[in-house]
């Protein structure tokens, strides 16, 4: 099959054609969650330059316009009407002005403006969300100057704060009030939130906040105690607080819904949610599951992250949508990091990868312009795909992030802050430790993927036995704080048939970070802790292969990452299958010497019950991330496949697959293209992941799907309308993938 290049794929479009209404009958009764075509726009940045009467969008009217944006496939529009929607609504958050200056501003839309487009845009299906800042009103903060955040001392100097409000003063209850004036004035069909961390933004790492009255006053309300005068991650008490912050935020983002949807019962509630590397404890976006009735949406960190691990937190925390750039539209002009002028195709990735999860997408797309048709080359792809948009979880394989850990143990030391780094977080890493567990995980999770290990994420507050019930494979990238029930669900998950992967301290320390004497899962385990070598330094990990793992990986396989000294328990069932070597790093190493084996455990494999635990002493994850070899990947994946998959997946690493089961029964395997490569994250320029995806994307041929268990009846290709061969049940040979191909699997799978 030729691959569709962007240009070949009519994307230059007339901007003088107003279509028919409605352009897509189908959108006013679908729901929510099948809506796959969303932007954050801002209709303010359209005016045509040296114009400000809101009459011109590039050549065109208001009505022309939002013609336009139907036609390219919008779904849901998320932004503001003009500088915001109501007029009340900029004042409130501009710095400059003062409350004289609040009842006249030249330059403001004309009075129905926000109407004729809500009107225009529902005409077509269009739900027209209005955009906010949470906690940021800098007029509002001048009126009101008691209700500004006091941010909590961290040792710094930091800048005073004129313009982010305290929930919990009488502000909370005013911004329900104006929400719901604003939602029932303009018909809108939600809000939008940015701004929604729980301190100023008075300093790089963001300040913690807030110990103003109103907070001291519901802090003890809530557990009787006194709020802490200062951060200090020694003390109980303190961390103590840092858990009380999440549920407080979640809380007071739950009754704006409610006040919301008293409103408009359907209405979208959107919240940005800040769960990635740079952004600690301090912001209080928590990394667990959300309630039932709050939606959050989660910025894309392209060089740390990229689109599908991202993905996969937004699927594991509940209602969830990506958010990202579409790069094609932007460039440095922007303030963004972003290439200008991507190729269409690979900037439509990202949704892709957002789909293959189940999850939608966001985009941020202020640079449309009518002669570019990027926006509905990727909204075409993605329509087309809809019928195996979402679906349930194969359970196959589980990876626990864990928010205690990064909170407790890889606790970010403000004096260790890079100050050149970006108040927004979004420049070069700047804080040493909290990188620490990010790229504990991130490591582990790439060398899941690209070996095609099919996997959902787990957090803290799934660590259960019914969460756990009924998957094959957890793995504990150096969870290190795990609470005596969280080992307790562990042990008898995997006494129950499961198989286990930990590496280096897992369960060393309690939930709030107090370390234990011995592992938690000592027992499961199969060994004791000794001590934890050279901790925080630069040395490697070295293992010597045994038995036949030595025909495939010789003498010695190494990484650079520290490692734990652990002593064996007496038990029939323990089998080393890795010994440390006597070498602490990789320089003037001679493994052909018999000295060069230490006999000491590295990686044990311990039955426990019908399952079993395989440990690894060695921080894999973190070696990984900053050496992403090929041989380190298959040693760590030949250990998780030791614990059976339900799907395995042969291809390139360029290729990476997600699989749900549909509403029939079916299964539906995802292939999808890679957005950029993985590169080592304390070697990677600022561009260098972005600019990694200029090239151009090809075809990737001969892949095989095999499902466990023989009970394949039938495979097929829906996109392309063409059948699969089956062997034996069990095996489907693809073709070919481009973008993103689904193989639809009927049988007993």
């Amino acid at each position: 099959m030729k691959p569709h290049r962007g240009e070949e794929a009519g994307l230059v479009m007339s901007s003088k054609q107003p279509i028919p209404i409605p352009a897509n009958p189908e959108l006013p009764g679908m729901p929510v969650e099948k809506r796959v075509c969303s932007a954050e726009f801002h209709l303010s940045i359209l005016q045509t330059a040296g114009r400000s009467d809101y009459s011109d969008f590039c050549g065109m009217s208001l009505e022309e316009f939002v013609d336009f944006t139907a036609d390219l496939g919008m779904e849901i529009w998320y932004g503001g009407l003009g500088p915001g929607v109501g007029r009340s609504s900029a004042l409130l958050h501009s710095t400059h002005l003062d409350v004289a200056q609040m009842r006249s501003v030249p330059g403001q839309p004309p009075p129905d403006f926000e109407s004729r487009y809500v009107e225009r845009a529902h005409r077509h299906g269009i739900l027209v969300i209005g955009s906010y800042k949470m906690n940021a009103w800098p007029a509002l903060a001048k009126l009101h100057p008691e209700w500004l955040i006091q941010d909590i001392d961290d040792g710094r100097d930091v800048k005073p704060n004129e313009h982010f409000v305290c929930y919990n003063s009488p502000f909370g209850e005013w911004l329900g009030d104006y929400l719901a004036e604003q939602v029932k004035q303009f018909e809108l069909d939600g809000v939008w939130f940015d701004d929604s961390q729980y301190g100023s933004r008075g300093a790089w790492p963001w300040p913690a906040g807030c110990v103003c009255d109103a907070c001291a006053q519901k802090y003890k309300q809530d557990t009787g105690q006194e709020l802490p005068p200062k951060v200090d991650m020694s003390c109980i008490e303190f961390k103590k607080w840092v858990d009380w912050r999440y549920d407080n935020l979640a809380e007071f983002q739950a009754d704006l819904a409610r006040r919301v949807r008293e409103v408009n019962p359907n209405a979208i509630v959107n919240y940005n949610s800040y769960p990635r590397p740079n952004l600690p404890w301090t912001s209080a976006n928590d990394l667990n599951p959300i309630r039932d009735d709050l939606q959050f949406f989660i910025e894309t960190d392209y060089k740390l992250l990229g689109p599908t691990l991202t993905a996969k937190i937004a699927r594991a925390r509940g209602d969830c949508e990506i958010w990202f750039f579409m790069p094609e539209q932007i460039g440095r002009t922007m303030g963004t990091e972003q290439p200008p002028h991507l190729d269409p195709v690979f900037s439509t990735l990202p949704s892709l990868a957002a789909l293959a999860h189940g999850v939608r997408t966001q985009s941020v797309v202020d640079y449309l312009r009518p002669d570019s048709g990027q926006m509905k080359f990727t909204y075409d792809e993605l329509k087309k795909r809809r019928p195996w948009f979402g679906g349930e979880s194969i359970r196959q394989c589980a990876l626990h992030l864990s928010r205690r850990t990064r909170d407790f143990i890889y606790t970010p030391f403000l004096d260790e802050a890079d100050p050149s780094a970006d108040v927004l977080g979004q420049s070069a890493v700047s804080m040493k430790a909290g990188d620490t567990y990010w790229k504990q995980f991130v490591g582990v999770a790439e060398m899941l993927e690209q070996k095609h290990v099919i996997y959902d994420m787990l957090f803290d507050k799934q660590i259960d036995a019914d969460s756990l019930a009924s998957y094959r494979i957890l793995v504990l990238p150096n969870s290190a704080c795990l609470s005596e029930p969280q080992c307790s669900a562990i042990r008898d998950w995997v006494a129950a048939g499961g198989t286990l992967i930990a590496d280096y301290e897992t369960s060393l320390y309690d939930e709030l970070g107090v370390k234990r004497s011995n592992f938690g899962l000592a027992d499961v385990f199969g060994v004791d802790w000794i001590g934890t070598y050279n901790a925080g330094g630069q040395s490697g990990t070295l293992y010597v292969p045994q038995g036949d793992l030595k025909g495939k990986y010789g003498q010695w396989l190494g990484f650079c990452g520290q490692h734990t000294e652990i002593r064996p328990r007496e038990s029939e069932d323990l089998d080393v299958l890795y010994t440390l070597s006597v070498r602490r790093g990789f320089a003037l190493t001679d493994p052909a010497k018999d000295t060069h084996d230490s006999g000491h455990p590295g990686v044990v494999e311990h039955a426990w019950g019908k399952g079993k635990s395989i440990y690894i002493s060695g921080d894999v994850g973190e070696g990984f991330c900053d050496h992403p070899l090929q041989r380190v990947r298959e040693f760590f994946v030949d250990l998780v496949k030791r614990g059976g998959l339900r799907v395995e997946v042969s291809c390139p690493s360029r290729v990476l697959v997600h699989a749900l089961y549909g509403e029939q029964g079916t299964l539906h395997v995802h292939l999808y293209h890679r957005f950029c490569q993985m590169t080592p994250w304390e070697r990677h320029h600022i561009d260098s992941q972005q600019w990694s995806a200029l090239d151009e994307p090809f075809p990737v041929h001969d892949i095989q799907v095999t499902v466990a268990g023989g009970g394949i009846k039938h495979a097929r290709m829906p996109l392309r309308d063409l059948d699969l061969e089956v062997e034996n049940a069990t095996t489907i040979y693809v073709p070919e993938v481009y973008l993103h191909d689904v193989v639809e699997v009927t049988g007993t799978v």
